[in-house]
């Protein structure tokens, strides 16, 4: 049924067929029990699937099993996803063609592929690899992801289903999705869930049109759906289809120019310089928010999201320094502090006490989780956390050699958290070669403690801004080194000028050494006295070199600003 008006008639008419049948068929209880959950009724349509897969074996009774796992997982139940797994190891065709459908929305060429070459019980582990996968990258819990993307297909269906046979595209439309069950705002919300915006304005002249923004730690995304039809182009007014820009909204030509960016205004600054700046100010305005379009639709449209939400934001600052190694691995610092702003004390006699819990995941190119981190501190402080304090802590996370992306997400409290935006890490192998680690700042006022080795503390920050004339501690280590070999240590300092930021090639203090490695690994620690710096921006290099002419470096930025206190 593509009109969803006829979801409830269509429903009740199959309960009376089955009320007036002694045994009703499975092909007749499976129908009835897809109407059941497409028309809102969930509880109704578990126990109507699980009936038709109580009917013996055979293709019906399969893609009943299948059907109960749909709609528990939908609908968030428990056990949805487990019984949905253990569905896929059946080779039946039309149970494979219902998954393989379900995950045609959002699964990439190379990812149905794999699905289409599986069989039984290696299918059955590539979905769950899939899933999985998804929930490490989103930093979810175990079942989080295969749960939203079948509610997010429920009502996709019921709220943004074509009704129309035939789609009608003009120039204007920035995107054809060959989809004959959904308009794109229902490509979108299968890939990207419920927007954190959702505007409906009425604009004299426009078409049914929509924008939605979704936030996102590495930018929002900005969508616009048009309806309708103009002198521009072709379209049906029950087709909601992407474009780029507000004014290219099916009769965008027609309307008030004020009235249509004063509609979307509340969504982005730039819509007011649209309208309010001049002539240049505005052109650049509406190429950025071409730009901002453009570039939604072709990320949004080939992705799939499931970002954590937070309804309070707290103020942040995290890095993650990779440097030392735990049982043969190297070794990660997730490092974090967290400002006053939106936190809350737990209960605790005598002070104040704040749970944080850290979600940590480094992640290869393809998406693929590394290593993770899911724990929960404690700071116990002697009163509540104030201006200018921070929560500073450390998890660790031991991770194999190589570059990766990471990305984290901090808790505090019920309801007030930050996803973090993505960065990269770049982890040095333990050996044989010589390799340097990242290069550890710290300051005693503000920073995390690690013992590196015993009666070694490195102090770790998550901060690169430090305040002139305070003394700046360095750490480094030097894996793969022959013990008792000499190795010589460089290090400078560069002033960085401009934007985006260009390294001066006369250093503003150097220091070098030589001295012999007391085992494979070689432990470093310096003091940059910062009273010798001008407030701005820098770049410390290390490089260190062995007999064999291989020289190791890393750089690490830093702002040096002024005591204001």
């Amino acid at each position: 049924l593509h009109d969803t008006a006829h979801y409830a008639p269509a429903r009740d008419a199959l309960r009376e067929t089955a009320r007036a049948l002694a045994a009703p068929p499975a092909d007749l209880l499976l129908a009835r029990g897809r109407l059941e959950r497409a028309a809102g009724d969930a509880d109704s349509a578990a126990a109507v699937f699980a009936r038709a897969a109580g009917l013996g074996s055979g293709t019906d009774a399969s893609l009943a099993r299948l059907e109960l796992a749909r709609t528990r997982l939908a609908a968030g139940a428990a056990g949805g996803d487990s019984a949905y797994i253990e569905a896929a190891a059946e080779d039946d065709s039309a149970v494979v063609a219902a998954y393989r459908a379900d995950l045609a929305p959002i699964a990439p060429e190379a990812d149905l592929v794999r699905f289409d070459s599986a069989q039984g019980a290696e299918r059955a582990a590539f979905l769950k690899d899939f899933w999985t996968g998804r929930d490490q990258a989103d930093l979810r819990r175990g079942g989080e992801r295969v749960r939203e993307h079948y509610r997010r297909l429920l009502y996709a269906r019921r709220h943004f289903a074509l009704t129309v046979f035939r789609r009608f595209y003009g120039g204007r439309d920035a995107y054809r999705s060959g989809s004959e069950e959904l308009d794109d705002r229902g490509v979108i919300y299968v890939r990207h869930g419920e927007p954190a915006s959702r505007l409906r304005p009425f604009v004299f002249g426009l078409m049914p049109n929509e924008t939605w923004r979704y936030d996102r730690a590495d930018g929002d995304l900005l969508f616009h759906f048009s309806a309708g039809y103009d002198d521009a182009g072709g379209g049906d007014l029950y087709d909601y289809r992407l474009v780029e820009s507000v004014l290219d909204l099916h009769g965008a030509a027609g309307a008030t120019v004020d009235q249509l960016l004063l509609s979307r205004q509340t969504l982005t600054p730039l819509y007011g310089r649209m309208l309010h700046w001049g002539p240049n100010g505005a052109a650049r305005a509406r190429a950025r928010e071409r730009g901002v379009g453009r570039a939604s639709i072709e990320y949004g449209t080939a992705t799939d999201t499931y970002e954590l939400q937070y309804a309070r934001r707290l103020t942040a600052y995290a890095d993650l320094v990779a440097v030392g190694h735990r049982d043969g691995l190297p070794l990660s610092h997730f490092v974090f502090a967290i400002g006053p702003a939106e936190t809350a004390t737990a209960g605790a006699d005598g002070g104040s006490t704040y749970p944080v819990r850290v979600r940590v995941v480094a992640l290869d190119g393809a998406e693929r989780a590394v290593a993770e981190a899911d724990t929960t501190i404690e700071f116990r402080l002697d009163g509540p956390l104030s201006r200018g304090q921070y929560l500073i802590g450390r998890v660790e996370l031991p991770v194999q050699a190589g570059r990766w992306v990471w990305r984290a997400a901090i808790e505090q409290g019920a309801d007030a958290g930050v996803v973090l935006p993505r960065d990269t890490v770049r982890v040095a192998a333990t050996g044989p070669a010589l390799s340097l680690s990242d290069l550890a700042l710290g300051v005693h006022a503000a920073s995390a403690r690690w013992l590196a080795a015993p009666a070694d503390t490195v102090l770790l920050t998550p901060f690169d801004l430090f305040v002139e004339g305070s003394d700046l501690e360095l750490y480094y280590e030097a894996s793969g080194a022959a013990a008792r070999a000499s190795y010589r240590h460089e290090i400078a300092v560069f002033r960085v000028r401009g934007e985006p930021g260009r390294v001066d090639q006369r250093p503003v203090v150097t220091l070098a050494f030589e001295e012999p490695a007391a085992a494979e690994v070689i432990r470093a620690h310096r003091t940059l006295q910062l009273r010798r710096f001008k407030p701005g921006r820098y770049v410390v290099e290390v490089k260190v070199s062995g007999g064999d002419g291989r020289v190791e470096m890393r750089r690490r930025g830093f702002r040096v600003v002024k005591d204001n206190r």
